[in-house]
């Protein structure tokens, strides 16, 4: 035992020596995951996300269902039943988060060279952090809102509640008072059209018509409405309401649908019905207040594969779509399971950010694309096959501002190994005459001497034959240069 002791606390000596070990400033970024088992882990975490994303909405539909056949004879195991079924899908939420942080770690750890912005930049992570902390709210307030709903606890109760988990900024307590204004309507209603001999029954014996102040239905109607929210009288006398009024039934469960949906939902082929069905789920999904269908542009996303033809992928792809600048407390975040390749969707007039994944592909990412009431916005996302990609080269730049000759200019290129190899990096100039070149890795710094087209050239290689160029263009223009760029 002591042996195994001794083995274990050397093994956690070494791994601290090697995580404190620091990398040149050109290396990736350090950390727990690299980049090479990032990227490569990269589809099984999304497929984890969406396979506990759909056990949820399973969970909801459960919920669904049997607060629906709710009844008067329906008593306290059913309560108990929904209870059960609303603390596994809190229970899910808080699993679904930690599979969104295992997606930002893997985009933590996607750092190239030459590059602190990560790899084709950080959306993708701003995505996943605020569906992350959305997918939690949710699981709370729909938990907290059924407690309402059931009569356990008052809104104000819930809010004050350090373990209820309401986001300080929500529409939770609006969207439960909707609920507790329109019981209290159905019950004014049944006070007021009271019948000593039918009505008790009617009501499923749920208004407390006899234990109500007053001579006249008028006056114990009154008397209800004047009780305080946190009456035992009056929770009681609302949670009731479900077992003897059908539309407060189903108004109740798509209320906890609500609530567990708004900021972040799943949709695709694996929940049946048809691409009809769930497309109209996420035009709803991204509806803000005050927009209808009739101001609904379209989006058409071609999921290809970067190479010559560019065909379409048709193996497993998943679709991120998020609306941008949406507030904090309101993010509308879609994730579309088993995408076809070809997407056609509607979707409200706005600005949208793309995440395209597919099985054995590096993720690709399009950033704040217009939808137009009326008209068609098309994306092409090409992505770059994982086995054919040891090296991607994310960009190379030319320093801004007025450039002139016999002045430095700096080139710099991004780039990664998606295979965990070190990198080197061969700098060339041509097109004119220069002075000053100084390559250090991942930078080119050089002076100019002729108003020419200079080409800068980069070829990037690691130790196993594997490499990629890039080549931008700068044309003196009197004392300035202008700027193009392609691959090679």
């Amino acid at each position: 035992m002591k042996i195994k002791v001794f083995a274990l606390l050397m093994a956690m000596c070494v791994l601290l020596v090697f995580s404190g070990c620091s990398k040149d400033k050109d290396d990736p970024e350090d950390t727990s995951l690299t980049t090479a088992a990032a990227l490569e882990n990269y589809w099984q975490y999304q497929t984890d996300l969406t396979a506990a994303m759909e056990d949820r909405d399973g969970t909801m539909a459960q919920i669904n269902t049997k607060i629906r056949a709710l009844g008067a004879k329906s008593g306290k195991d059913a309560i108990e039943e929904i209870d059960a079924l609303v603390e596994t899908y809190a229970a899910q939420s808080d699993a679904i988060a930690s599979q969104f942080e295992l997606l930002i770690q893997a985009e933590n750890a996607i750092i190239p060279y030459g590059s602190e912005k990560g790899f084709l930049g950080s959306l993708a992570k701003g995505i996943y952090s605020k569906a992350k902390d959305t997918v939690v709210s949710s699981g709370r307030m729909v938990r907290s809102g059924w407690r309402v709903l059931s009569g356990k606890q008052t809104i104000s109760q819930v809010v004050h509640d350090p373990n209820s988990g309401i986001p300080i900024v929500s529409g939770w307590a609006e969207t439960i008072q909707k609920r507790n204004s329109a019981r209290d309507t159905l019950i004014k209603e049944a006070i007021l059209s009271w019948n000593p001999i039918t009505s008790p029954a009617d009501h499923a014996w749920g208004i407390p018509y006899d234990e109500l102040p007053g001579n006249t239905p008028q006056e114990k109607a009154n008397a209800y409405l004047n009780l305080s929210d946190d009456s035992s009288m009056k929770m009681q006398t609302r949670s009731a309401v479900v077992n003897w009024a059908d539309e407060e039934r189903v108004a109740s469960a798509m209320c906890v649908t609500e609530l567990g949906e708004t900021g972040v939902k799943a949709v695709g082929d694996a929940y049946g019905g048809g691409a009809g069905e769930w497309t109209n789920e996420v035009i709803n999904q991204h509806m803000e207040e005050g927009q209808t269908t009739q101001s609904a542009g379209t989006l058409n996303v071609n999921v290809t594969q970067q190479g010559a033809g560019t065909p379409l992928i048709t193996g497993g792809k998943t679709l991120v779509i998020s609306k941008a600048n949406m507030p904090e407390d309101d993010p509308r975040i879609t994730v579309i399971m088993n995408a076809p390749p070809n997407l056609v969707q509607q979707l409200p007039q706005g600005e949208y950010n793309v995440i395209a994944l597919a099985d054995g592909f590096i993720r690709g990412i399009y950033e704040n694309v217009q939808v137009v009431t009326s008209l068609t916005s098309t994306i092409s996302t090409q992505l770059m096959n994982m086995a054919q990609n040891a090296i991607v080269i994310e960009d190379l730049t030319v320093d801004n501002g007025t450039i002139t000759v016999n002045e430095p200019v700096t080139a710099r290129v991004s780039c990664l190994s998606t295979i965990g190899k070190q990198l080197s990096f061969a700098w060339t100039v041509t097109g004119g005459t220069y002075t000053n070149s100084a390559p250090s890795g991942t930078n080119l710094t050089f002076n100019p001497t002729e108003e020419k087209e200079y080409i800068i050239t980069v070829t990037v290689s690691d130790d196993l034959g594997n490499s990629k160029t890039r080549s931008v263009a700068i044309t003196s223009l009197g004392s300035k240069l202008a700027i193009d760029d392609w691959n090679v």
